[in-house]
């Protein structure tokens, strides 16, 4: 998850990328190789916007039964939207696989678990109801960037998120995740206070043991079918720290996980430019999806 000074601030430049990304966006849909099914309703909730439990679903425009790569965007639990999706779209349309971007409540009108069971409902949404939209149930895999991450991370080590909604660890085939430091609370608010207090604090309580819970390295033990893992960080000492624990306690556990420090780049940079032509973490999610 993002440092921020201001959540004004913060907001603000998430409007700005949105508009950045919707550009991009524009220019692929332009390209008119793929379909768009906009703004699906993945559950109803009394009360609640049904903007924010909605995904858009970007498919080869060619008839097929594709692998289907769910996105988790980014913004601390409490910023970000479905719709800046940047090149992405194109990029996997491209490469055959279907792009399925996806809404969640944000805090702090909510906190854990919602925010899992959200994205745990639109995976079931997507398993049931895959061939609608040319995708292959037995073929999903999750992507999240920054807080993204950490739900994508939670989703494929805590069996019980999917289990609440009929699916097994097992429905995943693989989870990529980009720069994210959250991957173990505890160790996070000892390391990094301040940010802990002004980013994670609203999304998780201050109760310790929510924490615990909430920290996909709790989860972690060996025969549980936890998929493969495609961990990226920057070089930063807390996502470095916490990627390196992440992937050596997914090793420990039997499950394959792959490592990847990406130099030259910003956080914010790693999730936009994906899917860029020449891209070098677009090459190793590809082939990585293609191994998986």
């Amino acid at each position: 998850m993002p440092k921020p000074s201001k959540l004004r601030k913060l907001k603000f430049r998430f409007a700005a990328w949105g508009l950045i990304f919707s550009a991009a966006g524009l220019m692929a849909m332009e390209a008119k190789n793929y379909k768009l099914f906009q703004d699906i309703v993945y559950a109803k909730i009394p009360g609640t916007d049904p903007c924010l439990t909605s995904m858009d679903v970007y498919a080869p425009k060619k008839a097929g039964s594709y692998p289907i790569v769910v996105y988790l965007h980014g913004g601390g639990l409490y910023a970000g939207d479905k719709q800046p999706i940047g090149f992405k779209a194109q990029a996997f349309t491209s490469r055959g696989f279907v792009l399925a971007s996806i809404n969640y409540q944000l805090s702090p009108a909510v906190k854990y678990p919602a925010h899992l069971q959200d994205a745990a409902k639109a995976i079931a949404f997507l398993h049931k109801n895959a061939g609608k939209y040319g995708g292959d149930p037995e073929k999903i895999f999750l992507l999240g960037f920054s807080s993204g991450a950490h739900l994508a991370a939670l989703l494929a080590t805590d069996e019980k998120f999917l289990k609440a909604q009929g699916l097994e660890l097992a429905a995943l085939k693989g989870v990529i995740c980009l720069d994210e430091e959250g991957y173990d609370l505890p160790w996070l608010k000892d390391l990094e206070p301040r940010l802990f207090n002004s980013v994670y604090l609203q999304a998780f309580g201050d109760d310790p043991r929510i924490w615990r819970a909430a920290s996909p390295l709790n989860h972690i033990a060996p025969g549980k079918s936890i998929p493969p893992f495609l961990i990226f960080h920057l070089g930063k000492s807390a996502q470095k720290q916490m990627a390196e624990k992440l992937g050596t306690a997914l090793r420990s556990a039997g499950v394959d996980a792959q490592l990847v420090f990406i130099s030259g780049q910003t956080h914010y940079g790693l999730d936009r430019d994906l899917g860029k032509t020449g891209n070098e973490p677009t090459r190793l999610i590809f082939e990585f999806l293609d191994q998986h």
